[in-house]
């Protein structure tokens, strides 16, 4: 029986290609795939330089021994090897960034994302002032915490990116000058959004958005409209995560196509009842379509069974586990009685009344799969 190291390379690729990485970015570990395949033998060594989907994505972690005084040679080889394929690349280390664009592989960038950087760096306005072509995708990730950065004076450069993601510290400047083209972002994530004011504005001018993340950092959100006043129409994914006054934002939008929304907390706390309420009138009309609503809440079923009835498609439903609402729900059957999933993000402090009503409810309701999670981000997991 002939051993692996005998197989001809054409079935030696498509063996590797399952070590290709679905997602994370590969690093130059030697004990990790590709490096790995590369130190068995000269075949298999030939098999994975030959396949430029090892190579066309690149993290370069910041303390790596054999990374860090050589990153950029050791880049320009990996990723010479992508033969012309988008490049995605991760840098902890961006300190060496003004080197990139004298690099062959710079024109090239189809994604970046930045981790542990300070923005007032001249690097990071190198990487504006002279945009990949192919870049559609920036993540920024944990920047420094005590910079701001502004573009430089006589900027005439826009980002045409798909997708643009912010989480950490980093506080933007003023929409106005952020160097992007709005109108064609798809997803925009933004850990720190800032006012209520500026976010609608900001919302507004991405037409084409198809997944939005955000945190309203000010408690005193906004009024609400009668009316929306803004439409989104490719809108699928929402999650709204801090004040309590989702409503302000929700009315201010309509958003026909939503099939996902989620409502979280920053503060640990449960959302306010009267704030879901408030969330959830009227969302039957502005997202007819929603099938996913997943809220950091204690539901009241007094108050939220005829809210939660409004939306016809709904096939999950997440929320805080509590004994009042399942036992609401074998009571009363003809509440949401069309609902395939309930996720149940667990809280120790009912435990006990809890269980024992979801044991009720799974016989009284055998037809409903009930997921019991640890938190409200693990409810896409299940």
């Amino acid at each position: 029986m002939a051993t692996i190291s005998d197989f001809p390379p054409e079935i030696l690729e498509q063996i590797f290609a399952f070590l290709v990485p679905e997602h994370g970015w590969p690093t130059p570990d030697p004990k990790l795939a590709p490096m790995l395949l590369c130190g068995v033998c000269a075949t298999w060594r030939g098999v994975a330089l030959s396949m430029p989907q090892f190579w066309s994505s690149l993290h370069v972690p910041e303390h790596a021994p054999h990374v860090a005084e050589n990153w950029i040679p050791l880049s320009r080889g990996w990723l010479a090897r992508a033969s012309g394929r988008p490049i995605s690349l991760s840098l902890q280390n961006t300190h060496s960034l003004l080197e990139l664009p004298i690099t062959e592989f710079y024109r090239g960038l189809n994604v970046v994302r930045l981790r542990l950087f300070d923005p007032s760096h001249a690097s990071f306005e190198t990487l504006f002032s002279d945009p990949p072509p192919r870049l559609s995708s920036l993540h920024i990730y944990k920047p420094h915490p005590y910079s701001a950065w502004c573009p430089p004076l006589g900027w005439n450069k826009t980002l045409a990116l798909d997708e643009f993601i912010v989480s950490g510290s980093y506080k933007p400047p003023p929409i106005h000058l952020l160097p992007i083209a709005w109108a064609g972002l798809t997803r925009l994530h933004l850990g720190q959004s800032g006012t209520f004011t500026m976010l609608c504005m900001l919302v507004a001018r991405c037409t084409a958005l198809e997944s939005l993340y955000f945190r309203i950092l000010d408690n005193n959100a906004g009024r609400e409209l009668s009316t929306p006043a803004h439409t989104l129409p490719r809108l699928t994914t929402l999650t709204i995560i801090g004040s309590n006054e989702f409503a302000a934002f929700l009315s201010t939008f309509a958003m026909p196509a939503l099939t996902s929304l989620t409502l979280g907390s920053s503060t640990g706390k449960a959302i306010s009842p009267p704030a879901a309420l408030r969330a959830l009138h009227g969302l039957g009309y502005l997202a007819p379509s929603l099938a996913r609503l997943s809220m950091e809440i204690v539901l009241e079923p007094e108050l939220h069974f005829p809210a939660l009835d409004r939306f016809p498609h709904l096939a999950d439903l997440c929320v805080c586990f509590d004994a009042d609402f399942l036992q609401a729900l074998v009571d009363s059957p003809q509440h949401l009685s069309n609902l395939p999933r309930l996720g149940l993000v667990h809280d120790s402090r009912d435990s006990e009344p809890a269980t024992g009503a979801l044991k009720e409810l799974t016989r009284a309701r055998p037809e409903l799969r009930v997921d019991v999670i640890a938190n409200l981000n693990s409810c896409e997991k299940v």
